[in-house]
């Protein structure tokens, strides 16, 4: 089963794809989810923004590692569907921002 507390496997850049994840994955049933995800990422959860991201880079040539890491990504919302982002009224709102200056070490 896949790990429902967070959206992508920590290791995501040392992982080595096993000879089955070579089998294509159907790609319009990746591009279906994917769109779907991305729609959620952009409007309601930035928590799976970069891991959605990720999942976008191979949408027209998916295999079944990348079958898998869609499903954790879903599995990882069916599982937080409690989460959400709360806008209260501030008389002077602050805004504040985070960035990774190495893009999590990712080698491409």
């Amino acid at each position: 089963m896949h790990n429902p507390y967070t959206p992508m496997h920590k290791d995501i850049y040392n992982t080595t794809e096993d000879n089955e994840s070579k089998i294509p994955e159907d790609y319009h049933l990746y591009r279906g989810i994917l769109g779907k995800v991305l729609y959620v990422a952009d409007w309601t959860r930035p928590d799976i923004a970069f891991a959605v991201s990720f999942a976008a880079r191979k949408q027209n040539n998916p295999n079944k590692t990348d079958g898998k890491r869609q499903k954790r990504i879903v599995a990882y919302l069916l599982h937080t569907k409690s989460f959400a982002i709360e806008y209260r009224y501030q008389e002077s709102p602050r805004l504040h921002g985070f960035t990774d200056s190495d893009l999590a070490q990712d080698p491409s």
